[in-house]
């Protein structure tokens, strides 16, 4: 079983990649947006909140398939960090992006594990990689198995990256002032052997 563990990077990823994964988040326009299908979402956690209560997140996913024309080009960060941290790759459990639009809400979103076995445990093999597209408010905070104790608040800031493993409850924040624009993925790595 892997340890638990919080990386944070910035800059390791080129401005063109930035810029591209941030137009098919932000641009319905976009070519590269041709076969992803936004949708209005919410957090499957909070079920017993309306939109008034919680806001408004704008999420596109790729499927596990990765069959879409634009998927290549989608994994191309997850790509890209793995060469940089020299893993390899074995499986890829989920990947999306998304837009939290600002809100003046008093609400704190519940902490989660993004992937939970058929009894709700977290799946502790499985890391998580989330990029931040835009400057913004709006942290990810990681917690302690209490779900009170904060380990790491992490502020949304274009480039940057924070690598976590799927053992560490967290939760992002309702951004306040600028839409929050993140790549998640879930996924299985390997350490290249030296």
């Amino acid at each position: 079983m892997k340890e638990k563990f919080i990386e944070v990077y910035d800059g390791i990823f080129p401005e063109g990649l930035l810029n591209s994964l941030e137009s098919i988040l932000f641009d319905s326009k976009s070519p590269i947006n041709y076969d992803l299908t936004p949708n209005f979402t919410f957090n499957p956690g909070l079920t017993n909140l309306n939109s008034k209560d919680y806001g408004v997140s704008w999420v596109n996913v790729i499927n596990k398939d990765f069959k879409s024309p634009n998927s290549s080009f989608y994994l191309q960060p997850l790509y890209h960090f793995c060469t940089y941290k020299n893993l390899i790759l074995m499986d890829i459990i989920n990947a999306r992006g998304s837009i939290q639009i600002p809100s003046n809400l008093d609400y704190t979103p519940p902490p989660h594990y993004d992937c939970l076995d058929p009894n709700k445990n977290s799946l502790p093999n499985i890391d998580i990689l989330l990029i931040y597209l835009n400057n913004s408010d709006g942290d990810t905070v990681l917690y302690d198995e209490d779900q009170k104790t904060e380990i790491k608040r992490v502020s949304p800031k274009r480039g940057r990256c924070v690598y976590f493993s799927n053992q560490l409850l967290h939760r992002s924040s309702l951004p306040k002032s600028l839409p929050r624009a993140v790549i998640n993925y879930n996924f299985l790595t390997h350490p290249f052997y030296e």
